[in-house]
């Protein structure tokens, strides 16, 4: 697939079911690998059209030397040379890790979390919310290939999420329809798990904690939805659904 097809193909989906509204913040989270790399270069090009206002980060997490250094000089470049703001950050992953008593992929995913937070916050973002889905490892493949017989699970939860995080009010009774500026979710695929990562912005003086928390939630059972044809449902467990941090509304909260 060509520079031109993929930016094609990604308009007509945005045509199609208009995942952005003009002026909506859009914070991608870039490793300096081929996919999100891929993603930041059709979104740059639709925020130069003036369809987005896009930022970019990236998180150095100190676990591979001299590659890792490569990686964030790489985003670094290309966001420059794409004209998009861009927070860096470095963590050493080790020795959180040590500190906290706990596995270097933990310790790894932790310090995405928090890096994600803090730039989502600089940058304006409204809410943070995570939720994790149990796979058995065998299904990670399906992810990656997103080769379902109902198709690309990533693909999918991610677009289920975000028509969650606009429609929260239709889904939880006692919440109020709010103008959204913003409505993103990533995954973080681990040996037996996926981490889902939503994020949701507001115009109005409010926190949209439930639209994220909703997003992450919805997103993670369309995961499951999509998988259970593949493993034993009690390999399949959705835990730790939780707010990571919110701005607007009473009070401000950061975990």
């Amino acid at each position: 697939m060509t520079r031109s097809t993929l930016y094609s193909d990604f308009l007509h989906f945005q045509r199609s079911h208009g995942l952005f509204t003009p002026a909506e913040r859009v914070l991608v989270a870039c490793s300096g690998g081929p996919d999100s790399m891929a993603l930041l270069d059709v979104l740059a090009r639709f925020a130069r059209r003036g369809g987005i206002e896009l930022f970019c980060c990236h998180l150095d997490h100190g676990l591979r030397g001299a590659d890792s250094r490569a990686d964030a000089e790489f985003v670094e470049k290309a966001a420059a040379q794409m004209d998009v703001p861009l927070e860096t950050g470095r963590k050493r992953v080790c020795v959180i890790a040590a500190k906290r008593g706990i596995g270097i992929e933990e310790a790894a995913r932790a310090a995405r979390y928090e890096f994600f937070a803090k730039a989502a916050r600089n940058f304006g973002c409204t809410a943070v919310a995570t939720a994790r889905l149990e796979v058995p490892a065998h299904c990670r493949e399906l992810l990656e290939s997103g080769e379902t017989e109902k198709g690309d699970p990533l693909a999918t939860a991610r677009v289920a999420g975000i028509l969650a995080a606009k429609r929260t009010d239709e889904i939880l009774p006692m919440c109020h329809p709010l103008p959204l500026r913003f409505a993103d979710v990533r995954f973080e695929l681990g040996d037996n798990d996926v981490e889902i990562v939503s994020e949701v912005r507001t115009v109005a003086p409010t926190g949209v904690e439930m639209e994220a928390l909703t997003a992450a939630t919805v997103a993670a059972l369309t995961l499951y939805d999509m998988l259970k044809p593949y493993a034993d449902q009690a390999e399949l467990v959705l835990r730790e659904a939780k707010l990571l941090k919110k701005t607007g509304g009473k009070s401000d909260f950061s975990r």
